[in-house]
Protein backbone atom coordinates (compact mmCIF):
# COMPACT_ATOMS: atom_id res chain seq x y z
CA UNK A 1 0.00 0.00 0.00
CA UNK A 2 1.16 3.09 -1.10
CA UNK A 3 0.78 6.74 0.66
CA UNK A 4 1.29 10.35 0.04
CA UNK A 5 4.07 11.29 3.26
CA UNK A 6 2.66 14.95 4.33
CA UNK A 7 4.48 15.69 7.50
CA UNK A 8 1.82 17.57 9.70
CA UNK A 9 4.22 17.58 13.15
CA UNK A 10 6.60 20.74 12.44
CA UNK A 11 7.88 20.55 15.66
CA UNK A 12 10.00 17.49 14.96
CA UNK A 13 10.76 18.67 11.37
CA UNK A 14 12.36 21.83 10.26
CA UNK A 15 9.33 23.66 7.37
CA UNK A 16 12.33 23.02 4.47
CA UNK A 17 12.26 19.66 5.45
CA UNK A 18 8.69 19.43 5.05
CA UNK A 19 8.52 20.78 1.36
CA UNK A 20 11.43 18.77 0.52
CA UNK A 21 9.29 15.29 1.34
CA UNK A 22 5.95 17.03 0.30
CA UNK A 23 5.65 14.39 -2.60
CA UNK A 24 7.76 11.17 -1.85
CA UNK A 25 5.57 8.64 -1.29
CA UNK A 26 6.48 5.53 1.32
CA UNK A 27 5.46 2.43 1.78
CA UNK A 28 3.75 1.17 5.54
CA UNK A 29 6.89 -0.13 6.72
CA UNK A 30 9.32 3.08 6.13
CA UNK A 31 6.51 5.25 7.61
CA UNK A 32 6.44 3.29 10.75
CA UNK A 33 10.44 2.82 10.59
CA UNK A 34 10.42 6.79 10.35
CA UNK A 35 7.61 7.42 13.24
CA UNK A 36 9.84 4.97 15.45
CA UNK A 37 13.05 7.15 14.54
CA UNK A 38 11.74 10.35 16.01
CA UNK A 39 10.41 9.31 18.89
CA UNK A 40 13.98 7.24 19.59
CA UNK A 41 15.48 11.25 18.76
CA UNK A 42 12.65 12.81 20.63
CA UNK A 43 13.49 10.70 23.81
CA UNK A 44 17.50 11.21 23.59
CA UNK A 45 16.59 15.34 23.41
CA UNK A 46 14.66 15.37 26.36
CA UNK A 47 17.07 13.20 27.89
CA UNK A 48 19.89 15.55 26.72
CA UNK A 49 17.67 18.45 28.09
CA UNK A 50 17.12 16.97 31.66
CA UNK A 51 21.03 16.44 32.09
CA UNK A 52 21.46 20.28 31.02
CA UNK A 53 19.63 21.35 33.95
CA UNK A 54 21.50 22.00 37.26
CA UNK A 55 19.91 20.58 40.38
CA UNK A 56 18.84 23.36 42.97
CA UNK A 57 18.58 22.02 46.55
CA UNK A 58 17.76 25.04 47.96
CA UNK A 59 18.55 28.64 48.57
CA UNK A 60 21.90 28.92 49.49
CA UNK A 61 22.55 31.31 52.92
CA UNK A 62 24.86 34.08 53.02
CA UNK A 63 27.29 34.41 56.26
CA UNK A 64 29.63 37.05 56.57
CA UNK A 65 32.74 36.30 57.98
CA UNK A 66 33.15 37.72 61.49
CA UNK A 67 37.02 38.47 62.74
CA UNK A 68 38.22 36.21 66.02
CA UNK A 69 38.21 38.66 68.95
CA UNK A 70 41.33 38.20 71.44
CA UNK A 71 38.95 36.45 74.15
CA UNK A 72 38.25 33.73 71.48
CA UNK A 73 41.66 33.18 71.10
CA UNK A 74 42.49 33.00 74.64
CA UNK A 75 39.55 30.50 75.22
CA UNK A 76 40.56 28.54 72.54
CA UNK A 77 44.27 28.32 73.41
CA UNK A 78 42.91 27.59 76.76
CA UNK A 79 40.43 24.24 75.94
CA UNK A 80 42.88 23.13 72.74
CA UNK A 81 46.01 23.35 75.00
CA UNK A 82 46.67 19.34 74.44
CA UNK A 83 46.30 19.89 71.00
CA UNK A 84 48.52 22.96 69.98
CA UNK A 85 51.14 21.12 72.77
CA UNK A 86 51.42 18.40 70.64
CA UNK A 87 50.62 19.87 66.99
CA UNK A 88 48.04 17.65 66.75
CA UNK A 89 45.09 18.26 64.19
CA UNK A 90 41.61 18.25 66.20
CA UNK A 91 38.85 15.71 64.75
CA UNK A 92 35.09 17.54 64.29
CA UNK A 93 33.84 15.21 67.49
CA UNK A 94 36.92 17.25 69.63
CA UNK A 95 35.89 20.37 68.38
CA UNK A 96 32.37 19.31 69.33
CA UNK A 97 32.94 18.39 72.81
CA UNK A 98 34.77 21.22 73.31
CA UNK A 99 32.18 23.55 72.53
CA UNK A 100 30.04 21.58 74.12
CA UNK A 101 32.37 22.46 77.27
CA UNK A 102 32.22 26.52 76.35
CA UNK A 103 28.70 26.70 76.22
CA UNK A 104 28.50 24.95 80.20
CA UNK A 105 31.37 27.19 81.23
CA UNK A 106 29.35 30.11 79.78
CA UNK A 107 32.40 30.70 77.16
CA UNK A 108 32.66 32.64 73.98
CA UNK A 109 33.51 29.97 70.85
CA UNK A 110 30.20 27.94 71.27
CA UNK A 111 28.41 30.35 68.90
CA UNK A 112 30.95 29.27 66.16
CA UNK A 113 30.29 26.45 64.06
CA UNK A 114 32.76 23.00 64.22
CA UNK A 115 34.48 24.07 61.16
CA UNK A 116 35.18 27.32 61.99
CA UNK A 117 36.82 26.29 65.09
CA UNK A 118 38.52 23.02 63.80
CA UNK A 119 39.91 25.52 60.74
CA UNK A 120 41.18 28.15 63.70
CA UNK A 121 42.76 25.52 65.68
CA UNK A 122 44.54 24.20 62.22
CA UNK A 123 46.19 27.44 61.35
CA UNK A 124 47.09 28.19 65.16
CA UNK A 125 49.26 25.13 65.12
CA UNK A 126 50.72 25.58 61.51
CA UNK A 127 51.63 29.14 62.87
CA UNK A 128 53.53 27.51 65.37
CA UNK A 129 55.29 25.37 63.48
CA UNK A 130 56.51 28.41 61.17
Amino acid sequence: MVEENKLEDSTSCSAAFQNATKYLTFDEDTMMTDKLMNVAENFFEEEEKEEARPVRRGVASVKTRTKWNDQEEEEINCLFRSFLVKRKQPSSLDCRLVLKKSETNSGIIHKRSVSAVKNKVIRMIKSLVK
